[in-house]
């Protein structure tokens, strides 16, 4: 029951706030301006310009996205529906391994509300135009592939590959779950899967990498590869992801993983039960590994930890099918492992609990946001819009780069020397256009990051945008709103 509720719980978030015009979370926007890019015929991987500045991501999602919003004509709405459909499928894949694994269909389905329910507890994230549920969904998929029974070994596992290679041109760090999947079948003895899925994803991502190296002039693995490295977090980024979003969202999960394989090693048929833990952790790893790497780049939030989730949702039904399948006596002890076991299942909905109201868009949210677009349409071009440059589109007016990715460019360049010699030789095409005063019109945030460049010393006059409803605040993620609408005069 609990499942069902959390799937409702997203599902009725997600028709709710499915056609809102403006960002759900700041980094929509610039999802927003890839879609358009590729709309446009425009490269995504080139020298960083005013004009455009790519994310640390591959292009897969941009590529599903385009097209559907070529056909309906809306970009916001044609992202969320290719993450709400990834999410069903995603969903659907976790249900799938869950089975595979020969979970009943009860426990399958509850790792299915384990993960939509864990992760709700830091707003929903399965709905939000950014590339992490295609990347899910497909790596799910590989993971079926790779788990589901023997027959057609080398037909199955060249699909696995095939769609491992999928999950990495969404996001890169699906080649995290490369060696481990490979050791999960070798662990199980299935030779010619193991070889048909290594040699398959193996090549697909190599030579879509150097493929898109020799095209992009090497600007596909700066953006890929050069930018996310340069500032690794320290090991001490454990704890603090321990304090923000384990202790307190997903402490019961991992209790219960923890319970659950003590159980199984501690009872007479440990030695059977040895594989299967083995093979779990070697499917459930790589997705806690992604999810840190994730965090530890440049400007990483807590989207970062989806993998994790459905990695400890994973864990948490095997650890619920250890306490009911596995032999505990006397009788006295089995009722303490079934309580344990079922006060954990509960206190993780518990935990997870909140009123899901505020992540729907309103009436009044709606209107706000259209009273600051009508303000901004009639504002004198050029304008300059560095945290919701997908307004400059709606308004009709030239796009440029979206801040965060040129703070992405920033940030590394304290520690990279590549990158500082990037920033060195193009920073002048980035930012000499708003510094210099080509901007007519800024629409700035709160907090106001650029005040000091579109103050009234260097000709601006700035008017307040909030009035009753803080206009275009993200739902979600880092929170901020647009603050002020500066006219040079």
């Amino acid at each position: 029951m609990p499942s069902v509720a959390a799937l409702a719980g997203f599902l009725f978030v997600a028709a709710s706030r499915m056609s809102y015009p403006f960002a759900l979370e700041w980094m929509e926007s610039g999802t927003y301006l890839h879609v358009l890019q590729v709309l446009q015929g425009k490269p995504l991987y080139a020298a960083p310009s005013y004009e455009f500045i790519a994310m640390m991501y591959p292009p897969l999602y941009y590529y599903v996205a385009a097209p559907l919003a070529s056909v309906i004509h809306n970009i916001m709405l044609s992202m969320r529906l290719v993450s709400v459909g990834s999410s069903l499928v995603a969903f659907a894949m976790l249900y799938g391994v869950g089975r595979a694994r020969q979970l009943p269909r009860s426990l399958s389905f509850l790792a299915v509300g384990f993960a939509v329910a864990a992760y709700k507890a830091t707003g929903f994230w399965f709905d939000i135009g950014r590339v992490d549920m295609l990347f899910l969904a497909l790596l799910l998929l590989a993971y079926l592939l790779v788990t589901i029974g023997p027959g057609r070994e080398v037909f199955i596992g060249i699909a696995a590959g095939a769609a491992l290679f999928l999950a990495f041109t969404a996001k890169q760090q699906a080649v995290v779950a490369y060696p481990f999947l490979v050791a999960c079948l070798l662990l199980e003895r299935r030779l010619k899967k193991a070889l048909a899925f290594g040699v398959s994803a193996a090549i697909l991502m190599g030579l879509f990498f150097v493929a898109s190296n020799v095209t992009t002039e090497g600007w596909f693995q700066f953006y890929l590869l050069t930018l996310p490295m340069s500032a690794p977090s320290p090991l001490s980024g454990f704890t603090v992801t321990w304090q923000i979003l384990l202790a307190p969202s997903f402490w019961p999960l991992v209790a219960l993983a923890i319970f659950g394989a003590i159980l199984a090693l501690a009872v007479q048929h440990r030695r059977q039960n040895m594989p299967r833990l083995i093979s779990l952790s070697l499917l459930v790893l790589p997705l806690l590994i992604m999810s840190y790497l994730t965090l530890a780049k440049q400007w990483g939030y807590v989207n970062g930890f989806l993998p994790a989730a459905f990695g400890l949702a994973l864990a948490g039904a095997e650890a619920v099918f250890y306490a009911l399948e596995t032999p505990v006596s006397p009788r006295w002890a089995r009722a303490v492992v079934l309580t344990i076991t079922l006060a954990l299942v509960w206190l993780q909905f518990g935990v997870s609990r909140y009123d899901p109201r505020d992540q729907i868009p309103s009436a009044d949210d709606v209107a706000a946001g259209y009273r600051a677009l009508d303000k901004i349409s009639q504002a004198p071009a050029p304008i300059f819009a560095p945290t919701a440059a997908y307004l400059l589109d709606m308004v009709g007016q030239p796009m440029h780069f979206q801040a965060s990715a040129f703070s992405d460019i920033l940030l590394a360049a304290r520690s990279n020397p590549a990158v500082e010699d990037v920033l060195t030789r193009y920073q002048a095409d980035i930012s000499e256009p708003y510094l210099r005063g080509r901007a007519a019109t800024a629409v700035l945030p709160e907090p106001n990051w650029y005040a000091q460049v579109f103050s009234q010393e260097n000709g601006y006059a700035c008017e307040s945008l909030t009035g009753d409803n803080a206009p275009l605040a993200p739902l979600t993620g880092a929170r901020y709103v647009l603050g002020e609408l500066c006219i040079r005069r």
